[in-house]
């Protein structure tokens, strides 16, 4: 991710066994993108489904993040 979103990580232990929880942020630096290879892509969240951040989209969350 870059930015790297504000989040925390934390281990848990329930009946012997460990698990950890991912609690992502809202942040101010929108947009945050997926980086990959040499490949940057946004999401967005739409209901529980995440998808590519169209054109419109960037230029929001670039106003918003400003």
């Amino acid at each position: 991710m870059d930015p790297a979103p504000p989040c925390n990580l934390n281990i848990h232990q329930y009946k012997g066994r460990e698990y950890i929880t991912l609690e992502v942020h809202a942040g101010l630096e929108t947009p945050y993108y997926f980086v990959h290879d040499s490949s940057r892509t946004a999401f967005e969240r739409i209901g529980n489904e995440s998808v590519v951040a169209n054109a419109e989209t960037l230029r929001r969350l670039m106003l918003k993040g400003s």
